[in-house]
């Protein structure tokens, strides 16, 4: 398949491999695979747009090169064609995130933005508990003083479901940290 097709769903065209070179690759088709230069790091400054096709509005998307953690850099200075975060931050892009940008014709820009919302409650101590011989038909508790599970393996069960919501949620929180999307205060 080649090109950009929208039939029902959305078919990206081949992915062009662009290894940095100074900080700067030079655009040559709508999806690109950045790739560190040295290593699996790298940073990012300026997409050089391919002025053959390169026009204001032009759209381009970016993801790193499998195993490669790229660090595009919001607004660098010395840039001839900054890229710029609405946020104004930078931005680490690895695994499958997929970011796309705008050419103004001075400039790259990302083609959406959010305002990052104040921290969720926070955590508490994750709970520690004495792993269990799984027991998820939880009874009734016990009615004699004090208030209880039935068997010890019931309420260590309850005690692990609910340290794996607590780590579950906590991953949660530091990827929509990591995208700006949540501020973390501790």
């Amino acid at each position: 398949m080649s090109g950009l097709q929208l039939d029902g769903s959305l078919a990206f065209p081949a992915t062009t491999i662009s290894t940095l070179v100074s900080g700067v690759f030079t655009q040559s088709t709508l999806f690109h695979k950045v790739a560190a230069e040295t290593g699996t790091t790298d940073d990012l400054t300026s997409i050089t747009p391919d002025t053959t096709t390169t026009y204001n509005g032009a759209m381009i998307i970016l993801m790193a090169d499998t195993g490669d953690t790229i660090t595009i850099h919001h607004n660098e200075a010395a840039a001839p064609y900054p890229i710029i975060f609405a946020n104004g931050k930078d931005l680490a892009v690895s695994g499958n995130m997929r970011i796309p940008l705008w050419f103004n014709g001075t400039n790259w820009g990302d083609a959406c933005w959010f305002v990052a919302a104040a921290e969720i409650t926070d955590e508490l101590t994750t709970i520690t508990f004495t792993a269990p011989t799984p027991d998820y038909a939880i009874q009734a508790l016990t009615q004699t003083t004090p208030f209880g599970f039935v068997t010890a393996d019931e309420g260590h069960t309850v005690l692990s479901v609910i340290a794996n919501l607590q780590a579950r949620v906590n991953a949660l929180e530091t990827v929509l940290v990591n995208l700006g999307i949540l501020a973390d205060a501790d």
